[in-house]
């Protein structure tokens, strides 16, 4: 091969690399664009996530303080107190959701009456964050808005809130247990608003089964429980003595055969006896009704050690759950009455003077001369056999505890969640 040729060789060896080279650096090229381009994607994504959780965290602040405030002036979910402006079908947040009737808020309407601008009127702990109250014709909406700090980010989210009553009986009498032990010494002062549904004859125990024959136990009217001439249950009040009372006349004792008595009603499961704790409460479950004790009122995970001390006002409610067994103290009084659930055994002992709605969830027993004011609740078997026990109708105490400042609350609608965007 001549030298021509051999320049003309190597020249194409050098092109043929030049060009490889050229095609490797567009391709590195444009990975590295790629690559950056990625990157920075991410970067975005990551800040999108961050803004949205931080907006999302302050909305949620926003609405634990609607709720919260709800919570501390339950008037406003009426819906007629001050502060409630009517959305007049205005399409403005937060009258635009679903149903909103008004908007408890500051709040400029335009000459056709539908709101224009609304201004929460709900202290706010942060300035990121504001919160919202709307009524709707079945709830009060509580609404939180959360931005991010750089104002680049927010969200919202809402929640329904209704009124709850605790407590739904009808007439509740003075003892309700599926098994009545009606032996020993004790005295029994009758609902004389005929409770278990026998026409015209006061109720003392309604019950699925009892068993009688034995002591000096005795049932009588409210009128007939007197302290020589007064009339206890009309006269005398927590701050009496209520030791000289006595049945001047009975409705029943030990030696009145069991069918011949109609004030211990006597009801099987079969025959319509209902579940005590349901008949009280209604068709709510143990744990739902536990909640709302836990939240408003006072809470013993064990028993009920320290009860005897616990001043009734300090919570919202005079609720009191006992999740163990409780020796029942003194407690509630003629003007503040209690609602005391053991879901353990319930003991009354001698020393006992309680003023509300007792209920246990399993059995209730009396151990000495305790007293009762209100109505006696077991899931079990209520034995008040032993020591003199006194079990003393109120009327009023279970009026009292069924108005709406103590018997209502407001909880949260089931499945009422949402968030969403503005």
């Amino acid at each position: 091969m001549d030298k021509s040729s051999q320049n003309r060789l190597r020249g194409q060896k050098g092109a043929a690399t030049l060009l490889v080279s050229i095609v490797l650096l567009i391709a590195v090229t444009l990975v590295v664009i790629y690559a950056a381009k990625v990157g920075i994607q991410d970067q975005r994504i990551s800040g999108n996530e961050v803004r949205h959780k931080e907006a999302f965290s302050n909305a949620e602040a926003g609405i634990d303080e609607a709720a919260a405030y709800l919570r501390a002036n339950p008037d406003l979910h009426a819906g007629d107190t001050a502060g409630w402006i009517g959305c007049g079908g205005s399409a403005v947040f937060p009258c635009d959701i679903s149903g909103a009737l008004s908007v408890f808020a500051s709040a400029t309407a335009n000459a056709s009456g539908a709101v224009e601008t609304v201004s929460s009127i709900i202290p706010s702990v942060t300035t990121d964050a504001s919160s919202y109250l709307v009524k709707t014709a079945t709830a009060t909406v509580a609404i939180g808005v959360g931005t991010t700090a750089d104002t680049t980010g927010a969200s919202v989210v809402q929640v329904a809130y209704v009124k709850k009553s605790l407590i739904t009986p009808g007439e509740i009498p003075p003892i309700m247990a599926p098994t009545l032990n009606l032996n020993g010494n004790f005295t029994i002062v009758a609902d004389p608003n005929n409770g278990a549904g026998t026409t015209g004859v006061p109720i003392s125990g309604w019950t699925s089964s009892n068993t009688s024959g034995t002591g000096s136990w005795q049932t009588c009217n409210a009128g007939e429980y007197r302290d020589g001439t007064t009339i206890c249950t009309e006269e005398y009040d927590s701050d009496s003595d209520w030791s000289g009372c006595l049945c001047t006349e009975t409705l029943s004792n030990k030696d009145v055969p069991i069918d011949e008595m109609l004030d211990i009603y006597t009801q099987t499961t079969a025959e319509g006896f209902p579940d005590p704790f349901k008949y009280v409460f209604g068709d709510r479950t143990v744990e739902s009704v536990k909640a709302d004790f836990i939240e408003s009122g006072k809470y013993y995970s064990g028993d009920c050690t320290g009860l005897a001390s616990y001043d009734v006002g300090s919570r919202p409610k005079p609720w009191i759950w006992v999740d163990g067994d409780c020796d029942v103290p003194n407690i509630g009084t003629s003007s503040q009455p209690v609602i005391l659930v053991v879901a353990g055994n319930m003991k009354l002992n001698a020393s006992t003077e309680a003023w509300g709605l007792l209920i246990s969830l399993t059995d209730v027993k009396s151990n000495g001369a305790a007293i009762v004011h209100g109505s006696l609740i077991a899931d079990g078997t209520a034995d008040i056999a032993n020591g003199g026990y006194t079990q003393v109708y109120d009327e009023s105490l279970l009026t009292a505890l069924g108005d709406d400042t103590i018997n209502t609350n407001i909880g949260k609608l089931k499945y009422s969640w949402h968030d969403f965007r503005p």
